[in-house]
């Protein structure tokens, strides 16, 4: 199971807790704690950013994972509010199309960005710098 949670809805259907194993999937909250100048730095280190707002996929560019629409949204979005930011951090089998996908509709390295896989534990700095407040329609 991903989380506690997710091992007791295994257990009410009759799985007996020594069969069962939790494996945290980006669970670690102390580890993605972090004061908001680790965000800040982020920024700072992407002339790109700025202050300007961001949404950030991390994770695996495979077939199954449809990032490809992330990069229609950014698209979409560029279109009512360019300054909003689109950020891929990651890597898969997909990425040469997300990236040529990105760059067919005009959006690469303008409204959205790709970075290579990066350390677990650098990954706060990156989620700290996202926005929890951008609304898209």
């Amino acid at each position: 199971a991903l989380s506690p949670g997710m091992a007791e809805g295994v257990m009410r259907r009759g799985i007996p807790a020594s069969r069962i194993t939790v494996i945290p999937n980006s669970c670690d909250l102390e580890l993605f704690d972090v004061p908001a100048e680790h965000g800040d730095a982020f920024r700072a280190k992407h002339e790109w950013l700025g202050k300007r707002p961001l949404i950030v996929y991390a994770g695996t560019m495979g077939f199954i994972n449809g990032v490809e629409y992330f990069v229609k949204l950014a698209k979409r979005v560029s279109e009512w509010d360019p300054e909003i930011r689109f950020l891929v951090v990651g890597e898969g089998k997909e990425e040469r199309q997300v990236k040529d996908t990105a760059a067919s509709l005009g959006v690469l390295n303008k409204n959205f960005f790709m970075i290579q896989q990066i350390p677990k534990r650098e990954m706060p700095y990156v989620l700290n710098a996202a926005d929890d407040n951008v609304i898209c329609y």
